[in-house]
């Protein structure tokens, strides 16, 4: 099953099947899963993607920490 991550630093998104750790492929940081599933990541459109991700770029600002 696809899992959908997100990198705290440079907010790229990574699809990830297998791995209970994942990698960012832009700077090597650890990735944290997202909430979303890939079901339902795969149906957003490029711009809901881009509204998802400065959800998380604001959730960061916010809180310091993307962190749940």
């Amino acid at each position: 099953m696809l899992k959908v991550y997100i990198c705290p630093i440079c907010y790229n998104f990574r699809l990830v099947s297998k791995r209970s750790k994942a990698y960012c492929l832009h700077c090597n940081h650890s990735l944290l899963p997202c909430n979303i599933t890939y079901v339902a990541y795969s149906n957003l459109s490029e711009e809901e993607r881009g509204k998802y991700k400065a959800y998380w770029i604001m959730r960061k600002k916010q809180t310091g920490s993307c962190e749940k």
